[in-house]
């Protein structure tokens, strides 16, 4: 669909999305992590994989200083903080 660039600018884009909210099920023999569980997996692994908190992980990861993810030992690493990170920034899929 093409719009006019006016009509791009008039539009409230951000009343389009609803605020996300996890609505937890069940399934036996798994156990869901709620929010603190996440984050303390998230710091956990960090702390075994990198010998840092989460939160200096993030930080370092924001500021681009883990660039390219190699394909190496120290980079599988990375792909599994990368893939961890969604317990501690929860947004809508």
């Amino acid at each position: 669909m093409a719009m006019k660039a006016e009509r791009l600018e008039e539009h409230d884009y951000e009343s389009d999305f609803e605020p996300f909210e996890f609505e937890p099920f069940e399934i036996d023999g798994i156990h869901f992590l709620n929010e603190e569980e996440g984050r303390e997996l998230f710091d956990r692994e960090a702390q075994r994989l990198f010998g840092i908190s989460g939160d200096e992980f993030l930080r370092r990861w924001d500021s681009g200083e883990y660039g390219p993810i190699p394909d190496t030992p120290e980079g599988r690493n990375l792909d599994r903080m990368y893939g961890l990170i969604s317990f501690v920034r929860r947004v809508p899929a």
